[in-house]
């Protein structure tokens, strides 16, 4: 080319389309269609592998986390909140911040920020949520106390964080630090804090999550930071030194409080009193610190196991929830008291609804710490939705003249809607359980398939049990009625003698949906629950308890506890039986009658079933 040509327009863009073509001699003739709804990255774009959102409250340590963690390791972008204020407030558009953060990288592979719950609009969320390869961070304060404490001083002396080396001079005296609470205020602030750790919890439930406390931030910031970077797919630090942020008030919080004695009458009325007395809790974390660095933020195949057996805590919940009522005060003050009323559990979430109900009847400071209302308005829409979708599976089912069965909660809905045939009242429903016989099994696959239901592949669950899924609902398919305890013959069936066939002989009509939908006998139903709670592989969580509780309540007169006696004894069941109904009696002593009580109790257990009940049971 010329030179003169070459110091033109012209001749520069020939030179740049030159570089262009000769690059592209030496990329691989492959297509790769990629679908995503995220803005095409700009030239100057650096490949960034994956993008990380920060969840948090203020004073939760998400500063600390987010300043070392983009400090230490150089692959790492990690900034603080670019989404600060709201669509109102802010000068740019939620379009252009997640442009310029997420998409826009001139080295790091790894990008992201932090997010406060406030900050984003519902469909902002959604939208932030679904992008590709965006991991999770939920950071947390075990003690909502000290969060609002530590809130509460920072709004008082406009300082919000203390760094080794400032300008602005030596921290401030703790007698210039001190505040005095607002009971009241107290009480809404940590029922808000429940409710953005719900949603945080709730609204990341189908992205890559990690769980990080303060409390072990604080204890073993190294040994924290580095499981975070691992999970962003990071190696190791480039820097390992000191934190430059300094703790602002580590005095003990009756140093911190002006009116403490006030506040801790006040903890105490609500059950609450042990917030006050952080060094035992501090104590009892760090002496489990292998276990909580190990943490996932998914339940572990032992979790799954054992996740049908209450808590000792567990315990304390149901009895409040379902004993006698006039024990339901002293009973939840007593949960309270030995667990953070904040704190999520997949095992419990079944009976978020059921505490709102018992909630309503009682007025106490102790009950309105727990706001279930809009828990149980989204649980009964879901519960809606299930009805309808099990409605029409089934009968689709029945027009294809397949046998279906009803399993479940879903049997206990199924024989509540007509109140006239069974006496039942409206339980919980869970999800959507459906059996055939195995020569229509496959049948009754393809006739979901055709109403949208797409089967989830890889998700063969025990004796066959195939799980379905259509939009934001799971439907699971049985080829048997009792999967934790069946067996089968040579030829794929139940043998003769078989529990399954036992089961099947006592089915009974379910009028509200069809002829030909039959639904377990309440006396066959209530041993199903008992035995799938506790025995089915992969356990499911501890609702099976209310449910079977609800069914013991409702029907009581209408079991035949000779049967159950009868089928306890003929397939060796004794010993889950057993320990079931000892646990009825223990959350709620009318529930058994004695006599029944007494048989069950008598019935012959080897030592081997035992001793085989028992290594299923077993906590580690």
């Amino acid at each position: 080319m010329p030179r003169r040509l070459a110091s033109t327009r012209i001749g520069r863009r020939i030179r740049g389309l030159g570089v262009i073509e000769r690059r592209a001699r030496t990329i691989p003739n492959t297509q790769v269609a990629i679908h995503t709804n995220d803005p095409p990255p700009t030239a100057n774009t650096s490949v960034i592998s994956t993008r990380f959102v920060v969840l948090s409250e203020p004073r939760s340590g998400s500063t600390l986390l987010v300043q070392e963690i983009n400090r230490r390791w150089r692959e790492i972008r990690s900034l603080g909140e670019v989404f600060q204020g709201n669509g109102s407030t802010r000068t740019r558009t939620f379009a252009d911040i997640k442009r310029e953060t997420y998409f826009q990288s001139d080295g790091p592979s790894i990008v992201g920020c932090k997010v406060f719950r406030g900050q984003l609009t519902q469909a902002e969320w959604s939208e932030l949520l679904q992008m590709e390869n965006l991991r999770v961070i939920i950071l947390r304060r075990r003690n909502p106390l000290r969060r609002y404490l530590s809130e509460a001083i920072a709004l008082r002396t406009a300082r919000w964080a203390q760094y080794e080396r400032q300008n602005s001079g030596a921290p401030l005296p703790v007698e210039d630090r001190r505040v005095s609470i607002d009971t009241n205020e107290l009480l809404l602030r940590l029922s808000r804090s429940l409710i953005v750790s719900r949603d945080y919890v709730r609204l990341t439930s189908e992205n890559p999550r990690i769980d990080v406390w303060y409390e072990d931030l604080a204890a073993d910031l190294d040994g924290e930071l580095r499981r975070i970077a691992s999970f962003l797919g990071a190696g190791e630090p480039s820097l390992d030194t000191p934190p430059k942020l300094i703790k602002q008030n580590p005095e003990p919080m009756e140093d911190l409080i002006i009116n403490v004695e006030e506040v801790e009458q006040f903890l105490h009325s609500v059950g609450l009193a042990g917030l006050l007395a952080e060094q035992e809790q501090e104590q009892e974390h760090q002496s489990d610190t292998f276990a909580r660095r190990h943490r996932s933020a998914l339940p572990t195949p032992t979790d799954q196991r054992l996740s049908c057996w209450p808590t000792d805590s567990q315990l304390l919940l149901l009895q409040a929830l379902l004993g006698p009522e006039d024990s339901f005060e002293t009973l939840w003050r007593n949960w309270l008291a030995d667990t953070p009323f904040w704190a999520r559990s997949e095992r419990i979430d079944s009976l978020r609804a059921l505490a709102h109900h018992r909630l309503r009847r009682v007025e106490s400071p102790a009950t309105r710490l727990h706001d279930f209302r809009r828990e149980s308005t989204e649980n009964t829409a879901r519960k809606i939705l299930l009805h309808n979708a099990l409605q029409e599976a089934v009968d689709e089912l029945s027009t294809a003249t397949i046998d279906a069965v009803l399993l479940g909660s879903t049997a206990l809905l199924a024989m509540s809607t007509d109140r006239t045939a069974v006496g039942f009242r409206t339980l919980t429903l869970d999800g959507l359980d459906l059996t055939t016989r195995p020569e229509q099994f496959g049948d009754a696959t393809r006739t979901l398939n055709d109403l949208g239901w797409i089967t989830m592949t890889g998700t063969t669950g025990p004796a066959g049990t195939v799980r379905m899924r259509r939009a934001d609902l799971e439907l699971r398919l049985h080829p048997t009625m009792l999967h934790a305890a069946t067996g089968t013959s040579s030829s794929g069936n139940p043998p003769e003698n078989s529990l399954e066939n036992s089961l099947r002989s006592g089915l009974i009509p379910a009028q509200w949906i069809g002829t030909q939908t039959m639904i377990p006998a309440p006396t066959d139903l209530l041993l199903c629950i008992i035995v799938d709670g506790l025995l089915a592989r992969p356990a499911g969580t501890i609702s099976w308890i209310p449910d079977a509780h609800r069914l013991l309540c409702d029907v009581a007169e209408n079991l035949d506890w000779h049967r159950f006696i009868e089928l306890t004894t003929v397939h060796r069941l004794a010993a889950p039986i057993q320990a079931a109904v000892n646990l009825f009696v223990e959350i709620d002593p009318r529930i058994i009658p004695e006599e029944i009580l007494e048989q069950i109790n008598l019935l012959p257990v080897t030592d081997r079933q035992q001793a085989g009940f028992d290594e299923m049971m077993r906590w580690p």
